[in-house]
């Protein structure tokens, strides 16, 4: 985009994804022990002033992102795209004894006005585009804190997802939304169950 106008434009976006994901991993710190959504990404931001060298390299054989030996500076992030991870599945391939499937958080947040780019297993992606506020991905981070109150209060589906029991009948008798499996089947059970 053309300067001063379009750098400036693009830089504001990409700063409002780094607050997204600092928000996102304050969020996680104050839950302590008990589970939360992760951000994909390094576990550090750089400083909120650096948006224009926001973009970073994947260095080799780091957890967070599983892809092993790398050459040095050939993998870059782009920053103003954000990949949030649900419970239940991390980067080694490994399922957890429970696990929410992404399917449903995202179901969720449609009912509750929050639209993303894509769907996954267990991630979910958003894109931080020209006009993505604070406000708006507030909104967001508010409503992934209503779907773990939510969740962990076993609130029926009726209540939470109206709009998608409203089409499938034989959910609003189901009684509590969550089922509790524990192997790495919840990806089948929990899709069908749940949603």
């Amino acid at each position: 985009m053309e300067p001063p106008g379009g750098t400036a434009l693009v830089e504001e976006s990409i700063i409002e994804a780094l607050d997204f994901r600092r928000a996102m991993r304050k969020v996680d710190d104050e839950w302590g022990k008990d589970w939360w959504f992760k951000v994909w990404g390094p576990r550090s931001s750089p400083p909120r002033a650096s948006a224009s060298a926001t973009t970073g390299c994947c260095s080799a054989n780091e957890k967070w992102h599983g892809f092993g030996d790398l050459a040095p500076g050939f993998n870059m992030l782009d920053p103003i795209k954000a990949t949030v991870i649900t419970p239940g599945l991390d980067v080694s391939g490994k399922f957890a004894k429970t696990g929410i499937p992404a399917s449903i958080v995202t179901k969720y947040l449609a009912e509750h006005g929050v639209i993303v780019e894509k769907t996954g297993l267990y991630s979910f992606f958003i894109m931080f585009t020209i006009g993505i506020t604070k406000g708006r991905w507030n909104t967001l981070v508010t409503a992934l804190q209503q779907f773990k109150d939510d969740y962990d209060k076993n609130q029926p589906l009726w209540k939470i997802l109206p709009e998608f029991c409203a089409q499938q009948p034989q959910l609003r008798a189901r009684g509590p939304a969550r089922p509790v499996p524990a192997d790495p089947r919840h990806v089948q059970g929990a899709t069908t169950s749940r949603a």
